[in-house]
């Protein structure tokens, strides 16, 4: 997944390629991330490579969740088979992220995770992310939810624990990240 104001690297084609023959259902590379300045956006220490049980324990010891799409390579069998689990007529414009990339994990058995840097993330100040329209932060709000419930609803499939605890922690914590930008109460 580009999207389409980010590029990658002039070798990152080249870099994944040489990777995905290797058997990984995930690859997870760092990003350069343009805000005010540029910077390393998850700071891999090392390239590692890990079972699914070893890198949700990995996700859920980093800064950041790595929920976003970008900076991945996702085998195609894999994305079809989440798709499977998740009704396309959802109609998320926020958290679906999340709610793929969740799907997805649940079902990898061999990732790597990288420290280079081969993608190139441009935030957007209008962008869904950032955009401080009320009306766009409600429907963030809303959509947030509406994935948070569908990811706990999709949990009861696979096994509960430590993990889990801990991800469904992160999502109330981004939950509430979006209400206190909106000012609203909780529903």
């Amino acid at each position: 997944f580009l999207d389409s104001d980010d590029f990658l690297t002039f070798d990152a084609c080249e870099i994944v390629l040489k990777e995905m023959k290797k058997g990984f259902d995930l690859l997870c590379f760092d990003a350069f991330v343009y805000r005010v300045k540029t910077k390393q956006f998850y700071r891999f220490k090392q390239d590692e490579v890990f079972n699914q049980k070893e890198f949700l324990d990995f996700l859920s010891k980093q800064r950041h969740f790595c929920w976003s799409v970008w900076a991945k390579c996702f085998r195609k069998d894999m994305i079809l088979k989440s798709f499977e689990k998740i009704k396309i007529d959802e109609r998320l414009s926020y958290g679906e992220d999340v709610l793929f990339c969740y799907v997805y994990f649940m079902f990898c058995e061999k990732i790597a995770v990288f420290k280079t840097c081969i993608y190139h993330y441009e935030f957007n100040p209008s962008g869904r992310y950032e955009n401080k329209n009320k009306e766009i932060l409600n429907q963030n709000y809303q959509d947030k939810k509406k994935s948070n419930e569908i990811i706990k609803k999709l949990s009861k499939e696979f096994l509960h624990d430590e993990f889990h605890q801990k991800l469904f922690e992160v999502l109330e914590r981004e939950k509430e990240g979006i209400i206190k930008r909106l000012a609203i109460k909780k529903t």
